[in-house]
C-alpha cells in the first residue's frame, strides 16, 4: 500500500447519473471533491469518539450542484462506519440534517 493510499480513501456517490469521487484525507481532517470547476470540502477535527464538522466550503462555480451535501454525506458515512458521533459545529450541517434526517441519529445534538 502506498503512502497516498494510506492517507486517502475514495468513495463514489451516485446522484442523477453522475458519479463524483469524494476523497478523504484523514491526516488533513477533510473530505473533498476536486473538479476542473473548483472544490467542495468538509473540514473536521477528531475529538475522541466524535468528529467535529467545523466547516464546509464550495467554490462558487460548483454551488447549487449538491457538492456540499456529497462531502458531508461522505463524512457522516465515515463516522457511522467508525462508530463515531458528529458534532455539527458548521451551520451547513443543520441544513443538511433537515434535508437528510436519516443521519440525525449520528449527531451529538440528535
Amino acid at each position: 500500500m502506498t503512502e497516498a493510499t494510506k492517507t486517502q480513501e475514495t468513495s463514489q456517490t451516485q446522484d442523477s447519473g453522475d458519479t463524483v469521487a469524494v476523497q478523504h484525507d484523514p491526516e488533513g481532517g477533510r473530505f473533498y471533491i476536486e473538479t476542473d470547476g473548483g472544490e467542495a470540502r468538509l473540514n473536521y477535527r477528531v475529538d475522541g469518539d466524535v468528529l467535529d464538522f467545523v466547516s464546509t466550503f464550495t467554490s462558487p462555480q460548483l454551488r447549487g450542484q449538491g457538492m456540499a451535501a456529497k462531502v458531508v454525506r461522505a463524512g457522516f458515512e465515515y463516522a457511522e462506519a467508525e462508530g463515531k458521533k458528529v458534532r455539527p459545529t458548521c451551520p451547513y450541517i443543520d441544513t443538511f440534517l433537515r434535508r437528510y434526517p436519516q443521519y440525525k441519529e449520528l449527531s451529538t445534538q440528535g
